[in-house]
């Protein structure tokens, strides 16, 4: 499988949400695993890096003050209420900023500074403007169309066989040639294509969709045999008994860490319940219950073409479960 150029408009980042977090997005975990896999190169123009850092940049101060005020309209008849939401420091934090920087360092994204843009690209820039030729088609928003005009022409400098568009954006699309370049409208159908070219990923999508499909009753029931004799540990805090240790959900979020033609390696977020005794501040025995999530990394032993064995080989619990705080 050849390795592809692949540019993601920004449309297609706000379809998923500015989520840039891959261990909050599946489809953005699954994007690092085709970046690992060395099947693609994502190539971030700087005008595009600018024109998702302006959608992630908002005032959330002025819109903590506009939900907090909502809250109160809700309880007007219940003030008691009002002195908890004051006591709210922010009701929500903007880290997409943050994580996207953490993207473009963790992806190995290609920068496509603005000393590529040499006197040819803006002479074609301009022929398309005066000629209304995409992505200048719409007389009544083509002056605001100048980013994706300049980002299209660096990106056509690229070999259109190696290049994957991925785009909503009509103007923009309808700029290349569908013949020579791949284009998709968002990254799902992005990585659905990349997993049919390749093998390897491939064949690890289909082991995991059966294994989550029809093995959950059994990682369960390995967690379980694993964690059930798991202390419980809380700072300055006496536990005098444990009666259970265990999980009463399902695996989910999960995602492939290693893969070839005998085992199958990934991890799995499972909620952890527990029940326990623990002597409170009077010196008196007070049950307690609570959850977390922990997550497990499972090694799949390929038997047959539905058939596995299964084994946990970590856990992020380290053989207990912490509780910062009762």
């Amino acid at each position: 499988m050849r390795k592809y150029k692949v540019f993601i408009d920004t449309c297609a980042y706000y379809k998923e949400q500015f989520q840039f977090d891959k261990t909050k997005s599946l489809v953005m975990a699954l994007l690092k695993n085709e970046v690992d896999l060395g099947n693609i190169e994502i190539l971030l123009p700087v005008i595009t890096l600018n024109e998702i850092k302006k959608n992630l940049l908002c005032d959330v101060e002025e819109y903590n003050i506009q939900i907090k005020n909502a809250i109160k309209k809700v309880f007007k008849d219940k003030p008691w209420f009002n002195n908890e939401i004051s006591n709210y420091q922010i009701l929500i934090d903007n880290n997409r900023l943050d994580d996207f920087t953490k993207f473009i360092k963790d992806y190995h994204c290609k920068i496509l500074n603005y000393d590529l843009i040499n006197s040819t690209i803006i002479q074609r820039v301009f022929e398309k403007y005066f000629k209304n030729q995409f992505p200048f088609e719409n007389n009544k928003y083509k002056k605001c169309e100048f980013p994706d005009a300049f980002v299209i022409e660096i990106l056509k400098t690229f070999d259109p066989t190696e290049l994957i568009i991925v785009s909503e954006d009509n103007g923009f699309i309808n700029s290349f040639d569908k013949d020579k370049v791949l284009i998709f409208d968002d990254i799902k159908s992005l990585l659905n294509y990349l997993i049919s070219k390749n093998p390897k990923s491939k064949n690890a999508f289909y082991h995991l969709s059966i294994i989550m499909d029809k093995y959950k009753e059994t990682m369960i029931k390995i967690v379980n045999d694993k964690v059930k004799n798991y202390n419980v540990v809380i700072p300055h805090v006496e536990v005098l008994t444990v009666n259970y240790v265990k999980s009463f959900g399902q695996p989910y979020d999960a995602k492939i860490i290693d893969f070839d033609e005998k085992y199958l390696t990934f991890s799995v977020s499972i909620v952890i319940d527990v029940e326990f005794e623990y002597l409170n501040d009077e010196q008196e025995a007070e049950l307690k219950s609570c959850g977390e999530v922990a997550d497990f990394i499972f090694k799949a032993e390929l038997l047959g073409k539905k058939d596995y064995k299964l084994e946990v080989i970590k856990d992020d619990m380290f053989d207990c479960f912490f509780i910062d705080k009762l």
